[in-house]
């Protein structure tokens, strides 16, 4: 492929959604999250990147990530097209028909199987697995291994290495093969995939009418569910899924009803603690940075770290109580 059409910088967070959240010279705040910490604004198009992250290697450049690439932007082409006229009916109280509805569907499923967050549980999958699987009969693994390799081992290195193996304390290199796999495979759009289960969801739409504006982040749909009540986990339609769309819209899916109505639910002065607990939320499962126009969205981010107030509570009761008291009793 000519280096001129290499596309090296690729983004997991796209630059048509990410504009939305951008001051009118095209810059956004950035918080780390890790750290608690303001960085220097830059241009919507210059973060929510990697070099070559759809790379079977990541950082190394490859036909793969060019292939995924162009697949990517026939799916953000349609979408960013479509998008504008959508939003213009959910804040004019507009119909919202089922193509509105999973074109958003779409985007969502294709933000969630992007994202940083994606990978990295996919890899504590498979690591998790290909463990489990080196578990099994150690003691004649390594012997084999000695046997073939011809390698030297003491009784007490070997020792040392059986216990390695069966107790897992080690680490794997992986690449992105499975996750590069599992997005393209479950994206879903006019078939079977993710873009389905959204869609399948009950949608709540949250409207801000007042100054407060919601963020979002480097991974922009979250995932929360109550801890089980069973040995078994929560499906995708139990988990919750909240998603900031715009800074005045945010969506919140939760398990299917008999309905598939949208509720839209118009936010003022007076209850704009909503949109902080949400902002909280986006910010507690970002990958590494939260994004806003806003300078003192971020700023009351830090602030309420160090010192809580009503909003930061109410996150903790909602979001994070139930699964410390759920890890206590385990």
């Amino acid at each position: 492929m000519d280096d001129a059409q290499i596309t090296k910088k690729q983004h997991y967070v796209p630059r048509f959604y990410l504009k939305y959240f951008a001051d009118q010279s095209g810059s956004l705040q950035i918080l780390n999250v890790k750290n608690n910490q303001l960085r220097k604004p830059r241009s919507y198009s210059a973060v929510g990147y990697s070099l070559f992250f759809y790379a079977i290697e990541a950082g190394l450049p490859d036909e793969v990530s060019q292939h995924i690439e162009q697949w990517l932007q026939q799916f953000e082409n349609a979408i960013a097209q479509e998008l504008p006229n959508i939003i213009a009916k959910i804040l004019n109280s507009g119909h919202i028909d089922d193509s509105d509805r999973y074109i958003l569907a779409v985007l969502m499923s294709m933000l969630w199987l992007r994202s940083p967050n994606m990978r990295a549980q996919l890899m504590g999958i498979e690591e998790g697995m290909i463990k489990k699987i080196m578990s099994f009969y150690v003691p004649e693994q390594v012997d084999h291994y000695i046997k073939e390799t011809g390698v030297k081992m003491s009784a007490a290195e070997r020792a040392e290495f059986i216990k390695t193996m069966e107790t897992g304390s080690y680490s794997l290199r992986l690449n992105n093969a499975q996750h590069l796999r599992f997005m393209t495979d479950t994206l879903g759009f006019g078939g079977p995939g993710f873009a389905n289960m959204f869609f399948g969801q009950k949608w709540n739409i949250y409207i801000t009418k007042c100054k407060k504006r919601f963020i979002t982040s480097d991974a922009p749909i979250v995932e929360w569910w109550p801890p089980p009540e069973t040995i078994y986990g929560a499906s995708f339609l139990e988990r919750n899924k909240y998603f900031a769309l715009t800074p005045e819209i945010f969506l919140e899916l939760t398990y299917p009803t008999d309905s598939n109505r949208i509720d839209r639910k118009i936010i003022f002065e007076e209850n704009d603690n909503t949109i902080a607990v949400f902002n909280i939320l986006i910010a507690a499962h970002a990958h590494e940075f939260a994004y806003s126009a806003d300078k003192v969205l971020l700023e009351d981010l830090i602030s309420g770290r160090g010192s809580p107030g009503f909003p930061e509570r109410t996150y903790y009761e909602q979001f994070e109580r139930p699964w410390q008291e759920y890890r206590r009793r385990q």
